[in-house]
C-alpha cells in the first residue's frame, strides 16, 4: 500500500520534472501533431489512462511560431495533468482540428466531471486560460459529449495563416 503509493508519487514527480526539463529544444523541429503526440505518449506512460489521439488531415501543416507552439504544448500538458490528478478518468480523447484560419484542440475525458472536481482544478484551469490569452486563444469547458461523464476542454487559436491557400498573409504583431 503506502510505500507503493509514495514511490508512484516519486516517479510522477520525476516524470513532471523531466517533462519540464526536456522542454523543447526538440520542439522547434517538431510539427504540432508530433509535439502533441509526444505529450500524449508521455501521459500514457505516466498514467493508466488510455489516450485516443486524433489529428485532422491538415493538422501536420499548421504553422505556429515557437511562442504559440510552446504555449499550446504547455496548455495540453496542463490539461492532461489536471485529468491525471483530479478526474479519475479511464479514457482521454485529444483531437486537433484545423479550420480555415484557426486551430481547435479538444481534450476530453470520461472522469467524474467538472462540478465534483471544481475546487482542485481551479488553479490548473486558470493557468490554461492565462496561457491561452497570451496567444489570443480562447478556452471553453463543458460536460463531455463523447462520454457519459467527464469534461470537454476546447482550445481555439484564431488568425493563423490559412492552411490551404498559400496566400501571403500580412503579419500583425
Amino acid at each position: 500500500g503506502r510505500a507503493a503509493k509514495s514511490s508512484i508519487a516519486a516517479a510522477k514527480n520525476l516524470v513532471d520534472s523531466v517533462i519540464s526539463e526536456s522542454y523543447p529544444r526538440q520542439l522547434e523541429h517538431l510539427n504540432l501533431v508530433s509535439m502533441i503526440k509526444l505529450l500524449v505518449n508521455k501521459f500514457n506512460r505516466a498514467t493508466l489512462i488510455k489516450p485516443n489521439f486524433i489529428a485532422g488531415p491538415s493538422a501536420a501543416n499548421v504553422k505556429l511560431d515557437i511562442n504559440k507552439k510552446l504555449a499550446v504544448y504547455r496548455i495540453v500538458q496542463e490539461a492532461l495533468n489536471n485529468i491525471e490528478k483530479h478526474s479519475e478518468a479511464k479514457n482521454v480523447l485529444v483531437l486537433i482540428e484545423p479550420e480555415q484560419d484557426s486551430l481547435v484542440i479538444c481534450i476530453e475525458d470520461d472522469g467524474i466531471g467538472f462540478n465534483q472536481e471544481q475546487n482542485c482544478i481551479h488553479r490548473g484551469l486558470k493557468n490554461i486560460k492565462e496561457r491561452a490569452q497570451t496567444i489570443d486563444g480562447t478556452v471553453t469547458w463543458q460536460d463531455s459529449i463523447s462520454y457519459q461523464s467527464g469534461t470537454l476542454l476546447t482550445i481555439k487559436l484564431k488568425d493563423l495563416p490559412e492552411q490551404r491557400h498559400h496566400r501571403h498573409s500580412i503579419k500583425s504583431n
